[in-house]
């Protein structure tokens, strides 16, 4: 592994520029276009991780990318980008100002990325040998094509293990399945057939699920700075944040605002987990 959350932050505060109108989006040229068609937002992180702000060429930039991400990402399946044996990365975009909540869709919080998940592609379960990766939101607000607020978030310091959601789908499906209703086996919460007399109506049920953005949730350490400035944030527990190399963890001591904190343990909130709080602005 090369590349990292922190290098990410460190390229960022490097380049100096929110202006995602300088931005060029490229995509693997493997991939049928409706699969790789990314935003200015998406662009914008990689390049964030690879240092490619400058980059014009694009045949090197691909390379580069390439060589860095294990999975580049597909049209309407997460994760949007995995760092070649390193972390999961799910790009968001929000407009409002820190905004309320993040829509998910079908897919629940996960705070693991596991390569027998049910819900991910055979792209992302053959990308590279792996079992577990921790996931990463980038979570981006931006306004008249600048962006104000990127946070770094990492999901197990934010969404609870997946046997919490999977314990409340049980519920809803075990309850569907006690109705006198012909069922239909399916990836969705439930589908039931032919639920009126004439037996001509059938009934999805999906999951629609969105979590609170992380602005709100952890707005008691996260201090925005004025509206002209970029402002950006990183949350992870203390044993994520020295699994990095030394020299990185060096130079994000050096170059930015780091801070001990206490977060809520997502699965039992009367614990507190050990994190850090790195951040800075320009």
């Amino acid at each position: 592994m090369t590349t990292s959350v922190l290098k990410a932050l460190l390229n960022l505060k490097s380049y100096g520029n929110n202006d995602l109108s300088k931005i060029t989006a490229i995509s693997d040229p493997e991939q049928p276009r409706v699969n790789r068609e990314g935003t200015p937002l998406d662009a914008f992180i990689k390049d964030a991780f690879c240092n490619t702000f400058n980059l014009s060429d694009p045949v090197k930039k691909m390379n580069i990318f390439l060589k860095e991400f294990s999975h580049l990402g597909s049209q309407n399946y997460p994760p949007d980008i995995i760092i070649n044996q390193g972390d999961a990365i799910e790009v968001k975009k929000v407009k409002k100002l820190g905004g309320t909540s993040i829509a998910l869709n079908s897919s629940y919080p996960k705070s693991k990325l596991k390569s027998n998940g049910p819900m991910i592609t055979e792209e992302v379960r053959n990308c590279e040998n792996w079992v577990e990766k921790d996931i990463v939101y980038c979570v981006g607000n931006v306004f008249s094509n600048k962006v104000k607020i990127i946070s770094f978030i990492y999901r197990d310091c934010y969404a609870a293990d997946s046997k919490v959601y999977e314990n409340v789908i049980k519920a809803m499906t075990d309850g569907i399945s006690s109705l006198n209703l012909e069922l239909s086996p399916t990836k969705e919460l439930a589908r039931m057939n032919k639920i009126d007399p004439l037996k001509i109506t059938d009934l999805r049920v999906r999951g629609m699920f969105q979590i609170k953005s992380p602005l709100k949730h952890f707005s008691k350490f996260i201090k925005l700075e004025s509206d002209n400035k970029l402002s950006v944030f990183c949350i992870m527990k203390e044993q994520k944040f020295e699994s990095f190399l030394d020299s990185e963890k060096k130079e994000i001591l050096k170059n930015m605002n780091v801070s001990s904190i206490k977060i809520s343990d997502p699965n039992n909130t009367i614990n507190n987990l050990d994190a850090k709080l790195i951040s800075f602005s320009f």
